[in-house]
């Protein structure tokens, strides 16, 4: 239960699956993305903390199959957790895991990154991480004073494609 700031009444916590925080998918290893909307997991933070599913109570048929939908999520992450001799097998558990998260809407993440931009920086440069969101340092980038026209950056990303083939 949380306090309301205008007044002293108590607010429930009320089920939702859209929640504009920024979260959003760490592939370097997706039960950290995955796990944390599993069902009756204590330690999932945002079954607990916003979608708040770990409240629902099976008193009507719609959060039976709520619930039931939860509960099959919750068994293909744990299926893909409990794979560790097998990292293609692994990831493609957890895939399985995330599009079914995605197809019933158990919650739609909303942390994204725009892909294209008017740039002085040559985007494939940049370094990347392993994992998570550390990526995007300002480390060694190449960069034009004048910024790249499309058909220069066409070029750097054919020869991109190129050498990592």
């Amino acid at each position: 239960m949380l306090p309301s700031s205008s007044t002293n009444e108590v607010i429930e916590p009320q089920l939702h699956s859209i929640m504009i925080n920024g979260w959003g998918a760490d592939y370097g290893d997706p039960q950290n993305y995955l796990g944390q909307e599993t069902y009756g997991n204590d330690n999932a933070y945002y079954s607990s903390k916003y979608s708040c599913i770990n409240n629902v109570t099976e008193e009507t048929e719609a959060n039976k199959e709520l619930l039931a939908t939860y509960k099959e999520y919750t068994s293909l992450v744990e299926a893909a957790d409990a794979i560790t001799d097998d990292m293609d097998a692994r990831y493609q558990a957890y895939a399985k895991a995330e599009a079914y998260l995605l197809e019933h809407a158990l919650v739609i993440p909303c942390n994204y990154s725009v892909g294209w931009c008017l740039t002085k920086y040559n985007l494939y440069s940049t370094m990347n991480a392993m994992y998570g969101g550390v990526n995007s340092k300002i480390k060694n980038w190449e960069t034009n004073a004048n910024g790249y026209t499309t058909e220069e950056m066409n070029a750097i990303a054919d020869a991109h494609n190129q050498a990592t083939e």
